[in-house]
């Protein structure tokens, strides 16, 4: 097998003997974007649907009910019923969550790395 130098598409394996132009090279570079396609209608399809809904709503909030009218009333409303509330406990779990999780990982890190523990190899399949 012959690889190509360049950049990542240009890596994959081609047979050896046969000598590939550009065509051979823009079919490929076309087969990876077709490739892409899929991932990118899934991302648009699970986090681009739900949030342009939301957003949706919040700017026009009559908009389920047949109305298009602009308003920027739902925004102070959600303020209202406890969203400060929910978003500040939110951002309390996810803080502590990070500053608890940060130095047992670099513990574990370093067990796994750097001792000759015999049960080193079961740290890893552990945080797994």
């Amino acid at each position: 097998m012959v690889q190509l130098a360049g950049d990542a598409l240009s890596a994959l394996p081609l047979p050896a003997g046969r000598r590939y132009g550009a065509g051979a090279r823009r079919l490929r570079v076309a087969a990876a974007a077709l490739a892409g396609a899929p991932l990118l209608l899934a991302a648009l399809a699970l986090w681009g649907w739900p949030l342009g809904g939301f957003l949706g709503q919040a700017l026009f909030p009559g908009l389920t009910h047949g109305s298009l009218h602009a308003s920027l009333t739902a925004f102070p409303q959600a303020w209202q019923g406890g969203g400060a509330q929910a978003l500040r406990n939110s951002f309390l779990a996810a803080t502590a969550a990070s500053l608890l999780a940060l130095p047992l990982g670099a513990w574990l890190a370093w067990l796994r790395e750097r001792t000759q523990l015999a049960w080193r190899a079961w740290i890893e399949a552990a945080c797994w």
